[in-house]
């Protein structure tokens, strides 16, 4: 069964424009004064026409995600080659510096072929996405994680067999993942609601086609001037509404003690918003015939006020899996980590009701 159903970037951070481009007669071209040569073996895939463009380490800022090869520096620039096979869109990019294109992999999208490449000895993997525009040409966006946040969220809400360890598990390891990245990480982690918005709109109709389940997780929340009355909160209500068979599930937020500290869209009605718990295994680890100490509500949490806000509270430090370049980063807390341990146990129930034919 495939673990991870699909990955798609919806942050315009990992995009790669791309404009058409002319082979010469001994199978290379020139991407924005950069030859590659070995285009023929992308010739031999698929007709013309053909689109090029470039993925720089730089647009990614700075961290140790943002050298893609592992170089030790953050100036390379990769070329990218696009064309259309029998079985739809690839791409093939030099991933070895070489700046040839012979001895490489043709990429489908994601969500067809699941997979994935490395630039050389790089600690970051990378998904492909690509789309066609309304005219027909193609959209190129290279999927990574880049702040780890996501991949720790994902371990705790549906990991299996976490760091290869037998029964290292996280919620609900059975669950399917849809991995959908709204954050440009190297413009601070901004996201817009557009890109929020859009989506969930995509989980939501991907389930919908499929006939599966759907608990959307979202780690992720913006201060309250006033809570409760943020337009996007009446967005994500809507599509609550809309869509009475997905459960939305909000980390609350981390600006707590105060009151009226719940942020968006954990404020908005229809969501389950989570605070988070201190668990008491954090406090120190447990003895034999010595009791836990108990769970508490973490310090930082959020709390309503102004909205009846928020619903429930979970595990807020966990210890999940990270990318490779961000190993020591295991454990982390927030009421990040205490929403994916609800979401998980949505899916859960989820799975109880269609066993049941309910």
């Amino acid at each position: 069964v495939r673990k991870l159903l699909d990955l798609r970037d919806f942050s315009g951070e990992g995009r790669v424009p791309l404009v058409e481009v002319n082979v010469a007669a001994d199978g290379s071209i020139a991407i924005e004064g950069i030859p590659v040569t070995g285009v023929g073996r992308l010739m031999r895939l698929a007709p013309r026409p053909y689109y090029a463009g470039v993925f720089r380490e730089r647009a990614l800022g700075s961290g140790a995600a943002a050298d893609v090869n592992g170089d030790g520096d953050d100036t390379d620039i990769f070329p990218v080659v696009v064309g259309k096979a029998s079985d739809g869109w690839v791409a093939m990019t030099d991933t070895n510096g070489d700046r040839s294109i012979e001895d490489e992999r043709p990429l489908h999208d994601y969500a067809v072929a699941a997979e994935t490449l490395a630039y050389g000895a790089g600690p970051m993997t990378l998904a492909v996405n690509l789309v066609a525009r309304g005219d027909g040409a193609p959209v190129l966006d290279f999927y990574f994680d880049n702040s780890s946040h996501g991949t720790h969220v994902a371990g705790i809400a549906a990991g299996h067999t976490l760091f290869g360890v037998e029964g290292f598990d996280g919620v609900a390891p059975g669950a399917q993942v849809l991995a959908l990245k709204i954050a440009h990480n190297a413009r601070g982690k901004i996201s817009v609601t557009g890109s929020m918005m859009r989506a969930m709109r995509y989980a939501a109709e991907y389930a919908a086609r499929r006939s599966l389940p759907l608990v959307l997780n979202l780690s992720y929340g913006v201060g309250n001037e006033v809570e409760g009355h943020a337009t996007i909160d009446t967005l994500v209500a809507q599509f609550a509404l809309d869509h009475p068979d997905v459960l939305v599930v909000v980390s609350a937020g981390n600006d707590g003690p105060g009151l009226s500290t719940v942020l968006f869209p954990a404020s908005a009605d229809l969501v389950l918003s989570v605070c988070a718990l201190f668990p008491g295994e954090f406090v120190r680890p447990p003895e034999p015939g010595v009791p836990s100490a108990p769970d508490l509500l973490g310090w930082w949490s959020s709390r309503g006020g102004e909205v009846a806000k928020p619903d429930l509270c979970a595990p807020g430090v966990a210890f999940s899996n990270v990318p490779p370049w961000g190993m020591g980063e295991e454990i982390s807390a927030g009421t990040s980590m205490a929403a994916p341990h609800v979401a998980g146990a949505a899916a859960l129930l989820q799975s109880a009701l269609v066993q049941e034919g309910r």
